[in-house]
């Protein structure tokens, strides 16, 4: 079972997780805030159960093409790593998120919002090179997509 947000618990919500954890055969993952372990060693009977406490890192600058195209695909839009505007794409949500993969969900959320609420429009500013569906006869999910702010080449 995994918890986001868990440093937001209360601490009768950290005993139901501690009593679910005991009666079930499960894994419990925690995630919160960084240093979010450190108030829980107020509460041995919890705390000995945490076997260890891992803080995230941004993702490496080699790991986000890959992260930024897998995020377009699963968004149903083409994203091409060697495609020039499509590099500038990359360049700008690595260069908005800073690698915080957290970010980069929310840019993801909001391009699936946009395509949702206005199928018929390019979810962000398109480049010039993206015709419009009912223009191409291609569906919206196959649209390219560039975040607002990038240079559209």
């Amino acid at each position: 079972m995994i918890i986001d947000e868990a440093d937001r618990l209360k601490t009768s919500g950290l005993e139901q997780l501690r009593d679910f954890f005991d009666r079930h055969d499960l894994g419990l993952i925690l995630i919160g805030m960084p240093g979010f372990d450190r108030p829980l060693a107020r509460y041995p009977h919890l705390y000995s159960r945490i076997c260890f406490a891992h803080q995230c890192k941004p993702l490496d600058a080699e790991d986000l093409p890959l992260v930024v195209t897998n995020y377009w695909h699963q968004l149903g839009l083409l994203l091409d790593p060697g495609d020039p505007n499509d590099i500038e794409t990359i360049s700008t949500v690595i260069r908005i998120t800073g690698g915080n993969f957290r970010l980069m969900t929310q840019v993801a959320r909001v391009i699936g919002i946009n395509q949702t609420q206005h199928p018929a429009v390019p979810p962000c500013r398109g480049s010039p090179r993206t015709p419009s569906p009912a223009a191409s006869g291609t569906s919206s999910k196959h649209r390219r997509a560039v975040p607002v702010g990038a240079a559209a080449g």
